[in-house]
């Protein structure tokens, strides 16, 4: 459609096999999760979307990083180099304004610095979900991140 200048994917639910919508990150377990990350990659391989939003979201329901989740974030990255698809420091999860993503474990360190090896160029987003939301986005922890990372920052979308 000429009236869309670009899709962003950003993966949330998926239809289960009782043909209900369901969450990735509602109950999770070993194999919800590499559905999460298969799905992510179906999508960079489809070439509709200029960027992955979020790409760590997966994280959010363990409380520590592990062997598991870092091969989840490695296939993520080599996803990203093959297909030629930015990833998304998103901001969204340091919001303390809205309580449903307060304890969001996103933008999550570990996960950046596997995203450096890759040399994956990255996007910032604020994930606003009101115009306040763009005023009282945590901008600096994107800048600490791409800059202890020595990521490459696109600043355009393209």
């Amino acid at each position: 459609d000429p009236r869309v200048d670009y899709l962003i994917q950003g993966q949330h639910c998926f239809i289960n096999e009782q043909n209900e919508l369901e969450w990735y990150l509602a109950n999770v377990n070993d194999s919800k999760l590499e559905r999460y990350v298969n799905d992510l990659i179906k999508g960079m391989e489809s070439g509709l979307f200029t960027y992955i939003a979020h790409p760590e979201v997966f994280v959010t329901p363990f409380k520590e990083w592990d062997w598991f989740l870092e091969k989840q974030a490695r296939k993520i990255c080599e996803a990203a180099v093959k297909y030629h698809i930015p990833l998304e420091i998103n901001l969204g999860g340091l919001r303390s304004t809205n309580k449903l993503i307060v304890n969001l474990r996103y933008p999550c360190e570990e996960f950046w610095k596997i995203v450096s090896e890759y040399n994956v160029p990255v996007y910032v987003g604020v994930d606003a979900h009101t115009p306040e939301d763009f005023e009282n986005a945590r901008y600096d922890v994107a800048e600490k991140i791409i800059a202890q990372n020595n990521l490459v920052l696109l600043e355009k979308i393209k």
